[in-house]
């Protein structure tokens, strides 16, 4: 096994775990015989499928893997285009940038061999690609370690991407213990070179006085460079700021321009709060329609608060038809979603739901063997422990 890369990710797949192997990355599959039935044998060929968001990053890695050393830049394009939100984006961006310069020298006409500049990937970006794909939302604290690293030993090599995601290591305790002063270094090292996303999360820090002193004109200034540079991110917090007037003057119509910019880039804290503006006519004309359709797409990807706000609109009929049935599947999967926090806030106060929502909720639990009491629509609590056993579930 010493001739297997530190950095790689090892399977094995045996009838008693008995290799012995030296790699913090293993996976360890072990076959499993018959019952006195003669069922649940698992053989060692039998297909071992991953979970759906597993199979989609291992989807994107190999997409990536079969461009990531073309000469092509239609192929980068192409990449990015299918992932816009995807894990290797930052490179491909960087690659694409090269391939373009290549094609475009500044000075066509006087081409030396000093001058040339080369698509080549340069070992501070391979460091950066290989923690990349240590660094998943399945990964273990082994992997966020290793990745971390690399992401070190990538941004001592120059390379801003690494810089940043060293800083958001520390900033969300990836692989490491949380440190706001180093987060707010590695960020601010980033933005001093023109990193987009670090400028908006260096702007977080001062926003709020996290790791850095609180200064509210530097968020601002950081956010409108970054939001400037296309941050989507960045944009949604300009938009929090004009909407409640911090650091700023408060202007409704200047907070809707910019979550409106967010949101079209998908970004879904902007597609939240443009969606409340648009419900309640701020900063322009009311329009239930589309706000429906911004927390739908907002929900799709994830935004417990978005689902919980549809909750209340289809059983009210505000905007879609009403319509008690669909409003449980929202209310169900906002609790799965949801903070501890906010899934007691939740089920604090369901009496704000008609009855045939809350009988329907309890109807979906019953269903999937988590409830086993009577449809009276009252969240007593069995109906509480079905919400907790169905979210334990997922």
């Amino acid at each position: 096994s010493s001739f297997i890369p530190h950095h790689e990710r090892v399977i094995t797949i045996e009838d008693a775990a008995e290799i012995q192997l030296q790699q913090p990355h293993v996976v360890r599959l072990e076959t499993r015989p018959a019952n006195l039935e003669g069922r649940g044998e698992v053989s060692a060929r039998d297909p071992v499928l991953p979970p759906q968001a597993a199979d989609e990053r291992l989807a994107e890695i190999a997409a990536w893997q079969s461009v990531k050393a073309t000469t092509d830049a239609s192929a980068l394009r192409q990449y990015l285009a299918t992932y816009p939100e995807g894990l290797f984006n930052e490179l491909a961006t960087l690659r694409l940038t090269k391939l373009e310069q290549v094609a475009a020298p500044a000075w066509p006409w006087t081409v030396t061999e000093g001058s040339r500049t080369s698509h080549e990937p340069s070992e501070a970006e391979g460091l950066y690609e290989e923690a990349l794909k240590l660094d998943g939302p399945q990964s273990t604290a082994a992997d966020l370690s290793a990745a971390v690293t690399l992401y070190r030993r990538a941004a001592d090599g120059g390379l801003p991407a690494a810089m940043f995601a060293l800083g958001r290591s520390y900033d969300k305790g990836r692989g490491l213990e949380p440190n706001l002063a180093q987060a707010a270094q590695w960020y601010r090292l980033a933005a001093d070179q023109g990193h987009a996303g670090a400028m908006a999360s260096l702007g977080t820090l001062y926003e709020f006085g996290d790791g850095a002193p609180l200064d509210l004109a530097g968020a601002f200034r950081l956010y409108r460079q970054a939001a400037d540079l296309g941050d989507a991110n960045a944009m949604a917090s300009l938009g929090y700021l004009y909407a409640a007037g911090k650091g700023v003057a408060a202007n409704p119509v200047d907070a809707r321009n910019w979550y409106t910019l967010a949101a079209g880039r998908g970004q879904t804290r902007a597609m939240f709060n443009l969606s409340l503006m648009l419900l309640r006519g701020e900063g322009g004309p009311a329009d239930s329609t589309a706000a429906v359709r911004l927390l739908q797409d907002a929900g799709a990807k994830g935004h417990a608060g978005a689902l919980r706000e549809l909750v209340t609109l289809y059983d009210a009929g505000r905007g879609v038809t009403r319509d008690p049935v669909q409003a449980a599947d929202f209310l169900i999967e906002s609790y799965a979603l949801a903070s501890d926090k906010s899934r007691a806030d939740l089920l604090r106060r369901p009496e704000i739901w008609s009855l045939a929502v809350r009988r329907e909720a309890q109807r979906k639990l019953q269903v999937r063997g988590h409830y086993r009491g009577r449809l009276t629509g009252v969240f007593d609590a069995a109906t509480r422990r079905g919400f907790e056993l169905m979210a334990a579930a997922r």
